[in-house]
This record gives structure tokens, C-alpha cells and sequence, in this order.
């Protein structure tokens, strides 16, 4: 026996024509007398009314759920927006750093331009440098012999010297530093002008220094340490900073001392740099004199020397004062006259012997100087 299939119940016009009739039957018995359709009502409202509260409440959870879901969207969103305004403000903030870093080298560069205003520059980047470790030992500026420069020109950055240019080319030059073991610079002291000489040493650098050599017994850094390219030197040009001499000490031999210097410059960190465009082979003789007068500061024995000397030619002006007053007293008697005449003319030739005599303090001098080696 075949089992009957409700086929037609797949078919959509079968069940539009049910919901038609279910919704008449509802009107219906919705316009029968209230006796009739009260039991009906309650039926409806025991099995209807459960059911729409789980329809309302089904309803409401879709309804939090998406907007769950949609304010989980507007997070998201945002945090995406504040991601990108974060990275934002990190690029601006690396960029500001960037920047008031190259207006502190600039700075410093304009500052250093103008404090040694006597020497004409011009500026340069370092665009590569010696391999091996962190010291800039040699490297190589975008600026050469198109730019005006030439080898043997000194270099400067920061606070003073750096080197000087041993190699060029149209649109470059390389630099050696004053760290390279090979260099050695004419040093003196500011203050006092006692000698020596700054020598590069790649072991000392490690902890920021350079060694001191050939210095005399009489090498005074206690007035002012600060070391400063020597008016000696046959390249590097006078009263240029090198840096700060530290821990001299006297040697066993009792004649020299050893020491230490600070370089001015830290050659870890070099970016921007000024070539002096003179070099001191050009230079002559009274604009050294000039360059020194303006750049190196006098020594304190000179200064002690011109007080001295200032009262001891305030004392001449009143010995001739008193002399006048006499001479003129002397007036009265011939005899007195006579004989301050005759103390006159003996005081005269005494004058003459004592003018005719040599010093030998530029002959000293000259001796101190050709005992200072110079830099190779």
C-alpha cells in the first residue's frame, strides 16, 4: 500500500490559500458574540501570548547583538583612526627631533663660524668614513677643488680642530682626523704659550683622549688648560681649540712631562664640519701677527711683566720731575750747577753702556721654538 505524501503542501499557492482561510477563520471568530469568542481569546492567549514573549525577546537579542556588533565596528574603526594618528604624530615627533638636532649642529656651526671670523670657510658633510669602528679616523666631505678647496686646508666642527685635508678631488675630500696615529699637531697653552705636542692614538681615543708629548718641566696647565694649535706649526694654522690638557705629570728624568688631552670635538658623532679656505703656507708674516693677536689670548707673564714696567717708567717720569726742580734751584749757584752737570754727563755714559749691551731673550725664544718637532 503506498503511503500518501502531502506533496502539495510544497506547492507556495497551497499555502497562500491555508494562510487565506486561517486569517478568515481569525475574522470570524473574532466578529462572534462575546460568549463564543471569550474561550477562544483564552486558548489564544495561553499559547499565543508565551509565544510572542519569546518571539520579543529572541527579537531583542538580535537587536543588542547587532549593536554589539556595530559599536565593536565603530571600535575597531577607531582604533584604527588613532593607529594611524599615533603613527603620525611618532613620525612628526621623530622629524621635530631630526630637526632641532640639525639646528643644534647648524648653531654651533654659526657660532664656530663667527669665533673665528678671521679665517674664511666654507661648510661640508660627512658623507662617508673609515671602516673598522665607530671613530672617525678618516672620511670623506661632499665638497673638493670645485667647491675652492685644496689638500693641506684645516678643518674645524663643533668646538674646534678636527684635521686637515690629505686628499681631494672635484667633489670631494678626505679628511684626516687629528686621532689618526699618524698625526701630530704644534700645541700650546692659551694662557701661558708652553708648547707641546698632540699626538693621535686610536688606544686613548677609546676613553675620549689624545697623548701630550715633548713637553718641558716648566709646562703650566694650572692658570688655563685649554690647548690651541701653536703659531710653530707648518699646516695647521694658530689659535685653532684643540681641547683641554689633562693629568701632566712630571717624568722620572725630571726634564719633561707627560699628559693627556680632551679633544674639543667628539670624533664619534660628525655630521656637518668647516674647511678654513686659507692655508698657512699663504699666509704672511703680519697676518699671522694679526690672527695671533685676535685669536690667542696673552700670556700672564706678560701681563705681569707690563705692570713692572709701567710703574718703573712712572717712577722715571717723577725722577725727571725732581731733576727739573733742581736744575732749575741750581740756578742760583754756578758751583752747584757745575757738578750736576758733571753727575749728568756720567749718568749719560752709564745709559750708553747699558743700551749697547745685547739681550739674549730672542735668541732663547728662537731656540724654544726649533726645539718643538714638527707634526708629520
Amino acid at each position: 500500500m503506498k503511503k500518501f505524501k502531502f506533496n502539495f503542501l510544497k506547492k507556495p499557492q497551497v499555502i497562500l490559500v491555508l494562510l487565506t482561510l486561517i486569517c478568515a477563520g481569525t475574522i470570524w471568530l473574532s466578529s462572534m458574540n462575546q460568549s463564543v469568542s471569550a474561550p477562544l481569546r483564552t486558548v489564544a492567549g495561553i499559547f499565543v501570548v508565551p509565544l510572542q514573549r519569546g518571539m520579543n525577546q529572541i527579537g531583542t537579542w538580535f537587536a543588542e547583538k547587532n549593536q554589539e556588533r556595530m559599536s565593536l565596528d565603530d571600535v575597531l574603526s577607531q582604533k584604527e583612526q588613532l593607529q594611524e594618528q599615533v603613527a603620525k604624530l611618532q613620525a612628526e615627533q621623530a622629524q621635530h627631533a631630526n630637526d632641532n638636532d640639525e639646528i643644534s649642529r647648524l648653531r654651533q656651526l654659526l657660532n664656530l663660524k663667527e669665533t673665528y671670523n678671521t679665517y674664511p670657510t666654507v661648510g661640508a658633510t660627512v658623507i662617508m668614513k673609515n671602516s673598522g669602528n665607530n671613530w672617525y679616523r678618516k672620511f670623506m666631505i661632499d665638497k673638493g677643488t670645485n667647491d675652492g678647496l685644496d689638500v693641506d686646508m684645516n678643518v674645524i666642527a663643533t668646538a674646534g680642530l678636527v684635521g686637515i685635508i690629505t686628499d681631494i678631488g672635484p667633489n670631494y675630500a678626505i679628511v684626516t682626523s687629528i686621532i689618526d696615529e699618524e698625526s701630530k699637531v704644534s700645541g700650546m697653552l692659551r694662557k701661558t704659550l708652553d708648547t707641546c705636542i698632540v699626538a693621535g692614538d686610536m688606544s686613548a681615543i677609546q676613553d675620549g683622549r689624545l697623548r701630550l708629548e715633548y713637553m718641558s718641566n716648566n709646562f703650566n696647565s694650572d692658570v688655563d688648560n685649554t690647548v690651541v694649535t701653536s703659531n710653530v706649526s707648518e699646516k695647521f694654522l694658530p689659535g685653532i681649540v684643540i681641547g683641554k690638557a689633562v693629568d701632566v705629570t712630571l717624568e722620572d728624568n725630571k726634564v719633561t712631562k707627560t699628559g693627556y688631552l680632551v679633544p674639543a670635538v667628539d670624533f664619534e658623532h660628525l655630521k656637518d664640519v668647516l674647511v678654513i679656505t686659507t692655508k698657512k703656507q699663504t699666509l704672511s708674516d703680519e697676518e699671522l701677527e694679526k690672527i695671533q693677536e685676535q685669536l690667542i689670548e696673552p700670556s700672564t707673564s706678560e701681563e705681569e711683566i707690563t705692570q713692572p714696567s709701567t710703574e718703573a717708567a712712572e717712577e722715571e717720569t717723577e725722577e725727571s720731575t725732581e731733576e727739573q726742580t733742581s736744575a732749575e734751584e741750581s740756578l742760583q749757584s754756578s758751583s752747584e750747577t757745575s757738578s750736576k752737570q758733571q753727575s749728568s754727563q756720567t749718568s749719560s755714559q752709564q745709559s750708553n753702556g747699558e743700551e749697547s749691551s745685547e739681550s739674549p731673550v730672542a735668541d732663547s725664544i728662537q731656540a724654544d721654538f726649533q726645539a718643538v718637532p714638527d707634526e708629520e
